[in-house]
């Protein structure tokens, strides 16, 4: 039986994208300013019937900073679904909010609008219901039409999570653009990826130009941690290819020894702040993702291909 290789090691790294890591290592004064970053948000802008876009260090940043901008309470109650990932719910406690889970439906693992009316509905006296984070789970769109009518009805601001579904539609129109505000990722395992990095979309004017001076505002990363995303195409996709013969024992010793970075701190894992504070997309990694996003919709189909292998695989499971 085949044996899965973890999807961390950058799945949609190819060798062009390992040839481009290797011409970028050559040029670290390039490595943080350049046009890249703001060529990026352009392109995004324009997928994204022309939303504001602010490219960031991570998705997990741009969230943290739209919540940032909301100037949450310590009882102010943000709705998210219980099945996710622990960068979700941190950025809420980063700001001193309250993180309120919500269920989820079982066949789209997305959140359950029934169950965030009875979550609404079951607030204890003196929260206050401010903010909606709608999780597009594995590229498939949650239920906007109720979840969107409920939002409305609570004035809740709306942030989509299209973390892993940048390049999905609801109902023809691109998922991002339903909300106040979306954030996208381009962390090793997304649909594109740049190792770090990630951008927040925001729809609301008033919002955008509430946050772009702080934004702009913000340095490039410092180059050893450019260092180590500009690596990791290249011991990543090594690791890959040996992964059964020792490779994966030598991506592990890259990470202890610093050559890397972890997608999660053990910190982040526990509830806390990263070590690295927010940042703007730096130019070498801005030249990365852009370099997936021409290839968007090749990696979309690629999904789709492995999607269908799986269903038709385990079609005859009874218990899937």
């Amino acid at each position: 039986m085949m044996r899965v290789i973890h999807t961390s090691l950058a799945p949609t790294i190819s060798a062009r994208d390992v040839k481009l890591a290797a011409a970028l290592l050559v040029q670290p004064t390039t490595w943080q300013d350049g046009l890249h970053q703001e060529r990026l948000e352009q392109e995004l802008g324009m997928r994204h019937d022309g939303s504001r876009v602010f490219a960031l260090d991570s998705g997990r940043n741009a969230l943290r900073l739209i919540l940032e901008a909301l100037e949450l309470q310590q009882d102010d109650a943000v709705f998210l679904q219980a099945y996710t990932c622990v960068s979700v719910p941190g950025p809420v406690l980063w700001v001193g909010a309250t993180p309120v889970y919500v269920d989820i439906r079982p066949d789209t693992f997305t959140m359950d609008p029934n169950a965030l009316r009875k979550t609404l509905a079951a607030l204890p006296s003196g929260s206050r219901p401010r903010a909606l984070i709608i999780q597009h789970t594995f590229g498939l769109p949650a239920d906007l039409d109720e979840l969107l009518e409920i939002a409305c009805a609570h004035h809740l601001f709306v942030i989509e999570d299209c973390a892993h579904a940048l390049g999905a539609t609801y109902r023809g129109q691109p998922v991002g653009t339903f909300g106040d505000a979306a954030i996208v990722s381009f962390g090793r395992d997304k649909v594109i990826s740049s190792v770090f990095g990630g951008a927040l979309l925001v729809r609301d004017p008033d919002m955008a130009e509430r946050i772009a001076s702080r934004i702009a505002a913000l340095p490039a990363p410092p180059r050893r941690w450019i260092l180590q995303q500009l690596l990791h195409p290249l011991i990543a996709t090594a690791a890959r290819e040996t992964y059964w013969a020792g490779g994966r024992y030598a991506l592990r010793l890259s990470q202890e020894l610093g050559l890397l970075s972890k997608a999660l701190t053990a910190e982040e894992k526990r509830g806390g702040e990263p070590r690295l504070s927010p940042h703007r997309l730096p130019n070498a990694l801005a030249h990365l993702a852009r370099a997936q996003l021409w290839r968007l919709a090749e990696f979309i189909h690629q999904r789709q291909v492995l999607a269908k292998q799986y269903v038709e695989s385990l079609a005859d499971v009874p218990s899937v």
